[in-house]
């Protein structure tokens, strides 16, 4: 039998809408493990400080979503606020933290801004799948599009260990699933492709909107 997929859902201990939505993600996930045994596990995590979290979004992963709030400040983006902002900038520690995970969607505000997008790229270690929102993300959004997400990888078609390819369609497909059920602003949502610096020039490619928004569930901001 193949490795189960991972998927970590990371947010700080403080939000506690954050600690709400994320908990509900865990309990949907829980479900499937019903329907499908043997092909997924979910683990929900919740930072107690910037150090922390970033000691959590370096925690290998097939899945990694972190939902929170988070911004963009003089060009640099930060996850939290106030005493537990940690800026994307200061996310590697001198043991070269990366994020290790080939499917990335940070559900929180300005995740979909270029500045935000090169930031998280410059921190994979591997080619990657990103979902986020250009601006403001909505309550609202999250609840809709991690569901969908999650019920589209449930039951992949590829048996072995899921790629970024892997990722990139399940979130197109969410998009449009989306995008069905429930009219809202789903163009501010894009799907990127990450790359590593060392293996490319820039850590952006292909930054292409996505035709139906998701659900930011708990960040607003």
């Amino acid at each position: 039998m193949n490795k189960p997929y991972t998927y970590l859902f990371v947010g700080y201990a403080s939000d506690r809408a954050a600690v709400r939505y994320l908990n509900s993600l865990h309990g949907l996930v829980e479900t499937m493990r019903h329907d499908h045994p043997g092909r997924v596990e979910a683990r929900v995590e919740l930072a107690t400080g910037p150090e922390h979290l970033r000691d959590l979004l370096s925690t290998e992963s097939d899945l990694l979503v972190y939902g929170g709030h988070a911004g963009v400040e003089e060009g640099s983006p930060y996850l939290g606020g106030g005493d537990e902002s940690l800026y994307l900038d200061h996310l590697p520690d001198p043991q070269g933290t990366t994020i290790k995970a080939a499917g990335i969607v940070f559900d929180c505000c300005e995740s979909g801004t270029e500045d935000f997008i090169a930031a998280v790229g410059r921190r994979v270690d591997a080619p990657a799948a990103y979902l986020g929102c250009n601006g403001t993300a909505p309550y609202t959004h999250g609840p809709v599009l991690l569901p969908v997400l999650l019920a589209q990888l449930a039951c992949p078609k590829e048996p072995a260990t899921p790629s970024c390819t892997t990722y990139r369609r399940a979130m197109e497909q969410t998009l449009l699933v989306a995008k069905t059920v429930w009219r809202a602003d789903w163009e501010r949502w894009v799907i990127t492709d990450l790359t590593p610096p060392a293996s490319h020039g820039t850590p952006l490619q292909q930054r292409s909107p996505a035709g139906p928004t998701g659900t930011a569930a708990l960040s607003g901001g």
